[in-house]
């Protein structure tokens, strides 16, 4: 507001001031144009000072202010380089402050300039930079290594009797405890050669490995920092998938893949697979899960704009099918609130979990129940006009495909895995395991059991609680380990749990 309020009076003396100044008038309101032009796409920078000097990376933090907020297809583009050497950017960020610490752990030791300019983009392609080039700070590091940490006590991680109650005849183990993970764990996997791969909502990846089998990690490695490989950096990332040594990652929006190409195990190039998908129109609803079928396809599940409709987006509320070779997805199925995972069962069978409308109004006077779907191709399964098995065909209603089990409302049905392994009992495998992370009724905070094929002629099958966790523990994830042990990610301390079956060999 303040420049546009100096260019109006600018461009008002201009029209009083006699005609033979015309010329020179002209060149000043130029010149203010673009000066103020300049200062649109250049932030202030804040700090550090320039010329400072810094004896280690430690602590090294870049801050700056713009003084507006930043438009929805804005971000800084923040650069760090060498004298003489080229100005390469290393994030793109929506934050004023960037921790240089671990970059510069990096790289060698001398002088650096950085700078920060405002730039436009969508869909990773930038379609407005700065003008002029922004002014830019210098600063000094003196060496590269940081310094040895204090020790500290470090906290135990939490018995495993206070976290959740099993089943006779099974054994909880804390497989590792992420502490130093600011945001919540959000997804695993399992590398080809058996270490636990593990996503962090902030986009962070962590390699774990159990060296010596004996349920608990004995070294974790973050593998990707999320500071610079995908340009923006990954944000609301909940879904995981693996082939290979390629990570697929379903962050808000978009769906790509990481690969290690110069094979120093940290994840170095970004492929964007899909994009435009709608992220977080309404709270906590995204892309989610991810999950590669039979065929090699990749399948994404896609929450709704809002909580219980009107639909306004064609690719909302579905079952995506995407080519990983290329090509747009399509929608396999629809209909779905907001289904958070996939699992395909061995014989094909895909299946979901969609959670329920959180909102009553006049169009919803009652809270519906979460359901659990077998998912066909083509099938629409009734969102937002039809929930549960209420199958009647209203005047104008389409014809939809029922739930294979109802749930408690408000559960909130997050992880999704098939246990198909001969490590359980029988009665715990050939089924689905589902995390329910809890909602605002006390439902929830569970991993249930379902087996679609021992259910009743006639009759659905049942959800059998086999993890009952305790109030402050909140369930997100699940994953079968190539040892058979089923893996849960806790979501509020960033535990991941380890259950075996030990009380005999089935």
């Amino acid at each position: 507001m303040k420049s546009s309020r100096l260019l109006l009076l600018l461009l008002l003396l201009t029209a009083c001031q006699p005609a033979d100044n015309s010329s020179a008038i002209g060149t000043r309101v130029a010149a203010t144009v673009s000066a103020l032009r300049q200062e649109f796409w250049q932030p202030a920078l804040l700090g550090p000072a320039d010329g400072a000097r810094f004896a280690s990376p430690a602590g090294v933090t870049l801050e700056w202010d713009w003084g507006r907020a930043l438009a929805s297809d804005q971000y800084f583009d923040l650069r760090v380089w060498r004298p003489g050497a080229p100005q390469h950017g290393i994030t793109w960020t929506r934050e004023r402050i960037f921790p240089l610490t671990h970059w510069l752990a990096q790289q060698d030791a001398g002088e650096f300039y950085w700078s920060v300019a405002v730039i436009q983009g969508r869909d990773g392609q930038v379609e407005a930079v700065p003008g002029p080039a922004p002014p830019a700070r210098r600063f000094t590091l003196e060496s590269v290594v940081l310094p040895t940490p204090v020790p500290t006590a470090t906290p135990a991680a939490p018995h495993p009797d206070e976290i959740l109650t099993l089943p006779p005849g099974f054994t909880l183990q804390v497989f590792a405890w992420l502490r130093d993970a600011p945001t919540t764990i959000a997804d695993i996997e399992f590398a080809p050669d058996g270490d636990l791969i593990a996503l962090a909502l902030d986009g962070r990846i962590f390699r774990l490995r159990d060296a010596d089998g004996d349920g608990h990690a004995d070294s974790q490695r973050q593998i990707f920092f999320n500071d610079g490989v995908v340009t923006p950096p990954l944000d609301w990332a909940v879904g995981m998938a693996l082939r290979g040594e390629e990570l697929y990652i379903s962050d808000e929006g978009r769906v790509g893949r990481l690969s290690d190409d110069d094979g120093d195990g940290l994840p170095d190039r970004y492929r964007l697979l899909v994009t435009g998908l709608p992220g977080r129109q309404y709270p906590f609803h995204s892309n989610n899960g991810i999950a590669f079928g039979p065929n090699g396809l990749l399948y994404v599940a896609v929450g709704s704009t809002s909580d219980h409709g009107p639909l306004r987006d064609p690719l909302e509320a579905a079952i995506l099918r995407v080519d990983p070779g290329g090509g747009a997805p399509e929608v396999f199925a629809s209909g779905f609130r907001n289904p958070f995972d996939l699992a395909f069962a061995p014989d094909g069978r895909l299946f979901t979990a969609d959670n329920s409308p959180d909102v009553l109004d006049a169009t919803l006077p009652f809270y519906p129940p979460e359901e659990i779907n077998l998912v066909r191709q083509g099938r629409d399964y009734g969102f937002p006009d039809v929930y549960g098995f209420d199958m009647r065909i209203r005047p104008g209603q389409r014809e939809t495909e029922p739930p294979l089990l109802l749930l408690p409302t408000s559960s909130v049905s997050s992880g999704l895995t098939w246990y198909g392994t001969p490590h359980f009992p029988p009665e715990w495998r050939d089924g689905l395991y589902l995390a329910q992370f809890g909602g605002f009724n006390k439902q929830g905070k569970k991993v249930v059991f379902i087996a679609p094929d021992a259910a009743v002629a006639g009759a659905p099958p049942v959800a059998r609680v086999f993890a009952d966790f305790r109030p402050a523990y909140r369930p997100v994830d699940v994953a079968v380990g190539p040892d058979g042990a089923l893996y849960i990610v806790e979501w509020d301390h960033g535990l991941i749990l380890r259950v075996s079956w030990t009380a005999d060999t089935p």
